[in-house]
């Protein structure tokens, strides 16, 4: 939970698209493939250029979740945010707290062996299988 963060300052943009090189995702640290879907965050913050590429798992689900329940996200803190959710939150009815835990659980694992939460699209072991 993260309270008053500040926004990008001057400019910012969000991009959908296809890997064309391999990327970083910035929350679980997984690699993004080549020709994969990701989302990067480009911006001005403390008079630096910054970019956030995050890939579909993580935009799918923890990113998704923190927006419908907190209305925003702080890049590289998503995970952090969503532990202090489910250590400090006991007002969730237990289907959501359960499926707080596994987008915890699914982000330490680098998605191996886990569906996109949304698409059914499963990315394991570094090369693309079908579900």
């Amino acid at each position: 939970m993260i309270d008053e963060s500040e926004h990008y300052q001057v400019w910012s943009s969000r991009k959908i698209g296809h890997a064309r090189k391999e990327h970083r995702c910035d929350e679980c640290h997984r690699q993004v493939l080549i020709g994969e879907p990701y989302t990067v965050y480009n911006g001005l913050f403390d008079g630096k250029w910054q970019s956030h590429p995050t890939c579909q798992h993580c935009m799918a689900g923890p990113v998704e979740w923190l927006m419908q329940n907190c209305r925003g996200f702080c890049h590289n803190a998503v995970s952090d945010d969503l532990i202090e959710h489910f250590e400090n939150e006991d007002g969730y009815p237990a289907g959501d707290k359960f499926r707080l835990g596994r987008l915890i659980v699914g982000m330490g694992k680098q998605w191996k062996g886990w569906k996109v939460p949304a698409t059914g699209i499963n990315y394991d072991v570094g090369r693309k299988v079908t579900a």
